[in-house]
């Protein structure tokens, strides 16, 4: 049986609070508006944290980081990214730190206990504990969340939801106000392909396709095209299929595209009036 209270000793040192350089501003109306910090976890041994988005709004800003043993250090931002609420920050120091292991939030079940780990409401190392209790749910514009009993508060958002193994499972990131035992969490393994990006790269990597488009019920209607990709596509072509699979209403191209790397090659079969055809488009990088 895993000994939990030992899981979570090892895994708090790896929690840190961020925090802005200006923890107060003033508003158009001259109040003064308090901005609070939230959670983020450290992934590498050199300083590299995964926290969310929304906690380092303004690129502008100075943030810092605050660890276990209450030692404040300036942070690096290295990639936000607005689709699925992740942001990966760096430690600016030489030290060493310790670090959460990442699990496989493709594995997980209802009903598997898991914690959240944060500094909620200004209370710092806060652990609540709940379950699973949905998968795939949906909130504002990002998908594919986790829903959990845990609690989520303000302030821990950021912060690691962790199986009974240590592992990271997900990023808490959503609370709804008005309810009680619902928090929603985004899968680690959204993450894992930015912070690839950023140890190989120093930056997360845009895949750039050339072509605008919108869902349909079957198939996603191109609406713009980029010149390059004019002798291949045309604006009012029908795509139906994205590498073999069909674009519909459960699987849509965004899911298709989300999986392709750079370099790699999108094979679509698209309808052009009654005619149709198979192309293939280069994945580039979005300069």
């Amino acid at each position: 049986m895993t000994d939990i209270s030992s899981v979570l000793k090892n895994i708090l040192p790896a929690v840190v609070l961020i925090e802005p350089e200006k923890s107060q501003r003033k508003n158009s109306s001259e109040k003064t508006l308090k901005v609070e910090g939230g959670s983020g976890f450290i992934v590498s041994k050199n300083g590299l944290i995964i926290t969310n988005r929304h906690n380092v709004p303004d690129k502008s800003q100075r943030y810092f980081a605050i660890t276990y043993d209450n030692k404040k250090y300036p942070l690096k931002i290295l990639s936000r990214n607005s689709e699925n609420d992740v942001a990966i920050l760096k430690i600016s120091s030489k030290e060493i730190f310790p670090f959460v292991k990442l699990g496989d939030s493709s594995k997980l079940e209802l009903g598997e206990e898991v914690f959240a780990i944060g500094n909620s409401l200004g209370f710092k190392d806060t652990i609540s504990q709940g379950i699973i209790s949905g998968l795939i749910r949906e909130v504002g514009n990002i998908k594919d969340l986790i829903q959990t009993d845990a609690a989520i508060n303000p302030g821990n958002s950021g912060g690691p939801l962790i199986n009974d193994k240590g592992e990271v499972i997900g990023i808490n990131s959503v609370m709804v106000f008005e309810a009680e035992n619902i928090g929603f969490a985004i899968p680690i393994n959204k993450a894992k392909k930015d912070l690839k990006h950023v140890k190989e790269y120093g930056r997360v990597r845009r895949p750039f396709l050339g072509f605008n488009y919108i869902d349909q019920r079957k198939g996603a209607l191109v609406v713009e095209v980029k010149d390059f990709l004019k002798n291949d596509l045309k604006e009012n072509d029908i795509i139906l299929e994205c590498n073999g699979q069909k674009i519909t209403e459960d699987f849509q191209l965004e899911d298709c595209l989300k999986a392709l790397e750079i370099g790699e090659t999108a094979k679509f079969k698209i309808k052009r009036k009654k005619e149709i055809r198979e192309i293939e488009i280069p994945i580039k990088e979005k300069i």
